[in-house]
């Protein structure tokens, strides 16, 4: 395949990828991962060296990772568009792509509670983007908001088509960690105030809470959820107990260092 109909192949496939938003049809995933393995082979071959189309062609993955919710895919490429992002021969052509991409980042690593590397990540931009680029503001507004523990204002959040899949992510984050600071907080609380605070109606919440907490931790009674505290070792996703979990807080530790060693 000649380099010209490689580039064609990678331009149609941008095309067709950022035409919507919404989830690909099966037809359209399965044409899809079939045009990223050709090109990826392409790319590993070194069928396709000009950095910019290298650079174009993961961020058309990141995109189409969006799209079909592969956050595997997701972080993958993201890795792998790093070092383009910094090299210094693309400083002159820079990516229309490159603001938006950073941000959904961001937003991913919120997501997904990874919250040291979302911290690390900000530090690695430059000071005045921070400021600046209105792709990375949202993520730090949405970001002080679970520090104020603004649960709420995180579940009534909206944003463009592209940040959905995101959000979608977030909100099902917040709606656990809210639960897990009133099961800490609360001996008990009404069926109508909970089902308020987590975001969740009253129809779907008693089988929402059998999802989210460990089995026998919670009882619903007279229209009042009842908290009890986890058998001595058993930890839910939703944190039914006030006390992080030592694995808890060596998986954290670890982050922050991993984080460090890419400033390093």
């Amino acid at each position: 395949m000649t380099a010209t109909s490689l580039e064609r192949r990678l331009q149609q496939l941008v095309e067709r990828v950022e035409r919507g938003t919404g989830a690909p049809s099966p037809t359209e995933r399965q044409q899809w991962t079939q045009e990223v393995r050709a090109l990826k082979l392409a790319v590993a071959e070194g069928s396709i060296t000009d950095p910019l189309q290298c650079r174009t062609f993961h961020e058309v993955c990141v995109a189409l990772a969006v799209r079909t919710r592969d956050w595997t895919m997701f972080e993958r490429h993201m890795a792998q568009l790093a070092p383009w992002y910094a090299d210094e021969r693309l400083r002159q052509s820079p990516s229309p792509r490159r603001d938006a991409i950073i941000g959904l980042n961001l937003m991913r690593l919120l997501a997904q509670n990874r919250l040291a590397e979302f911290h690390m990540e900000m530090e690695l931009l430059p000071v005045d983007e921070r400021s600046r680029n209105p792709c990375v503001q949202f993520p730090v507004q949405v970001e002080q908001a679970l520090v104020e523990g603004s649960y709420r204002r995180i579940l009534q959040l909206d944003a463009p088509p592209e940040w959905q899949p995101f959000l979608e992510l977030l909100r099902s984050t917040t709606r656990a960690e809210a639960l897990s600071c009133a099961a800490a907080a609360y001996d008990a609380l009404p069926l109508p105030y909970l089902s308020e605070m987590v975001g969740v109606s009253a129809a779907e919440l008693s089988a929402w809470l059998a999802q989210t907490l460990p089995p026998g931790t919670f009882v619903i009674e007279d229209g009042v959820v009842r908290f009890r505290p986890p058998a001595d070792g058993e930890v839910g996703d939703g944190g039914g107990g006030g006390a992080q979990s030592a694995s808890a807080l060596l998986q954290r530790s670890m982050e922050y260092a991993q984080a460090w060693e890419r400033i390093v």
